[in-house]
C-alpha cells in the first residue's frame, strides 16, 4: 500500500455523507447543481504503516471540505486484504484540528494534533493532544488520549518533552569495544543545499553491546508539518569513528514513526591506525565523486573539475571548476578541519557546482576510507562526500 495506492482509494467522507474514491489522491466536486459550494476530499502527507492484528496496515489522514469555513481531518485505517487498500474503519478527528505527526504501533493508531480546549471556537484551537484509536469491529475507537499542554504564542508546547526512540545496531558478530561512545541525532534535512539543522541527540557512554536503545527529545515547538527530519547514528571508541549510519532514516513527520526506529550503522575505516590515515590522505589528487545527504544522492557531472589535495604541511589545494582555491587543514584522529582561504574569482558555467563543493568542505568534520576511497563526513549529519584517486 504505497502513497499511489492510497491516493486511488475509496474513503468515506463526512462532508459528502458517502464513500468518494480519489483520482491521485484528491476529487473535487459539485454536489448542488448551479453552486459556487466544491466538495473537496484530499489525501494528506500524514500516512503510517505497521500492522493491526498482525496484519500490514497503514493510517491514513485525509482532510476535507465543504466549501464552508470548516475544514474537517479524518483518519482511516486502511489494510489491502484483496491486493488494493480497503478501510477497515475511520474516525473523525476533528475541525480544523491540524495533525502534527500520526504512527501506527501496537496496534494503536497514534495522532498528534491541535485541537480546541474547552470554550475554544473552531477557528483557534491550541490545544495540543495525541489521541490513540484501536479498531474495534469496524469502527476506530478512542483509547486515551494525552494532552501535552496550550501552544504558547511561538509554538512551543509546555508539558511532556516529546522524544524518538529505538535501537542502534550493527551486523558484525562482535562485542562493544571498551571506550565506545554511541551518539544519536535527530535532524531537520528539508533543504538539500543547507546544513542539517539537529532538534534532538543524546550521547550513550558505556553502551554495553548492540543493539543499544536510545530516546532522543526533541522541542516540539521545532517540529513543522511538511519538514523532513530523520536521525542518524556513530559509534566513536576513543575518539575515533568506527561506525557510521548511511542510509536516510525519516522520523515524526510525513507518516514516519517516533519509536521503534532501527538504525543500522556500518563499519568504516576498517583497522587502519588513525596515524596511517593521515599518512593516506596527503599526496593523492582526490576527485569528488558525490556526496551522500538525508534526502538525495548527489552526483558530480565531472569529478576532474572538483578536487583536493593534502600537503604534508597542512596547507591543501582546491580544483573547485574554473577557479583554484587555497586553503589550509587540520586532523585529530579521524576529525577534520578545512578552511578555505583566496579563491580566484573566474564565472564558472551556468552547470557549475562550485558553490555546493565549496560549502560542503568547509562543512568537514569526519574523515575516513574504505574500500580507497576518501569519505567527508559534513557536520550536523548533512551528509557524506565521497573522492576517489
Amino acid at each position: 500500500m504505497d502513497k499511489a495506492a492510497l491516493g486511488n482509494a475509496t474513503y468515506t467522507s463526512m462532508v459528502a455523507n458517502e464513500p468518494v474514491t480519489l483520482i491521485n489522491g484528491k476529487i473535487e466536486r459539485q454536489d448542488v447543481p448551479g453552486s459556487v459550494m466544491m466538495t473537496e476530499v484530499m489525501l494528506t502527507n500524514q500516512i503510517a504503516y505497521g500492522e493491526v492484528n498482525g496484519v500490514p496496515s497503514a493510517a491514513v489522514v485525509t482532510g476535507e471540505t465543504g466549501g464552508g469555513s470548516g475544514y474537517f481531518y479524518l483518519l482511516h485505517l486502511m489494510q489491502a486484504p484483496e491486493g488494493k487498500p480497503q478501510e477497515m474503519g475511520f474516525v473523525l478527528l476533528g475541525d480544523r484540528s491540524p495533525v502534527i505527526a500520526t504512527t501506527l504501533q501496537d496496534n494503536l493508531a497514534s495522532v498528534d494534533m491541535v485541537t480546541q480546549g474547552p470554550d475554544q471556537p473552531f477557528c483557534c484551537g491550541t490545544l495540543r493532544v495525541i489521541n490513540r484509536f484501536q479498531l474495534e469491529g469496524k469502527e476506530l475507537k478512542l483509547a486515551s488520549q494525552q494532552e501535552l499542554g496550550y501552544l504558547g504564542p511561538n509554538g512551543e508546547t509546555p508539558g511532556q518533552p516529546l522524544a524518538v526512540t529505538g535501537q542502534v545496531f550493527y551486523r558484525e558478530r562482535i562485542a562493544m569495544p571498551e571506550g565506545a561512545v554511541v551518539k544519536v541525532q535527530v535532524a531537520d534535512v528539508s533543504l538539500a543545499d543547507a546544513p542539517a539543522v539537529v532538534i534532538g541527540e543524546q550521547t550513550i557512554e558505556n553502551p554495553g553491546n548492540v543493539p543499544v536503545k536510545f530516546t532522543v527529545p526533541y522541542d516540539a515547538s521545532k517540529i513543522q508539518q511538511g519538514r523532513t527530519y530523520n536521525v542518524s547514528a556513530r559509534i566513536e571508541v576513543n575518539g575515533n569513528l568506527e561506525w557510521i549510519s548511511t542510509t536516510r532514516i525519516p522520523v515524526i513527520t510525513n507518516g514516519a514513526p517516533t519509536s521503534g526506529v532501527q538504525v543500522l550503522v556500518e563499519k568504516v575505516g576498517g583497522t587502519t591506525p588513525p596515524a596511517n590515515d593521515a599518512a593516506q590522505l596527503v599526496g593523492p589528487v582526490w576527485q569528488w565523486q558525490g556526496t551522500t545527504t538525508p534526502k538525495e544522492e548527489i552526483k558530480v557531472t565531472d569529478p576532474t573539475r572538483y578536487t583536493i589535495q593534502f600537503n604534508a604541511d597542512g596547507s591543501a589545494n582546491i580544483k573547485n571548476d574554473c577557479n583554484n582555491i587555497l586553503a589550509t587543514y587540520t586532523t585529530d584522529g579521524q576529525k577534520i578541519t578545512l578552511k578555505l582561504g583566496p579563491t580566484t574569482l573566474m564565472a564558472c558555467p551556468p552547470d557549475s557546482q562550485d558553490v555546493m563543493f565549496a560549502q560542503q568542505l568547509s562543512a568537514a568534520s569526519i574523515y575516513f576510507f574504505k574500500d580507497g576511497m576518501l569519505y567527508l563526513d559534513l557536520l550536523a549529519d548533512a551528509g557524506t562526500m565521497q573522492f576517489s584517486n
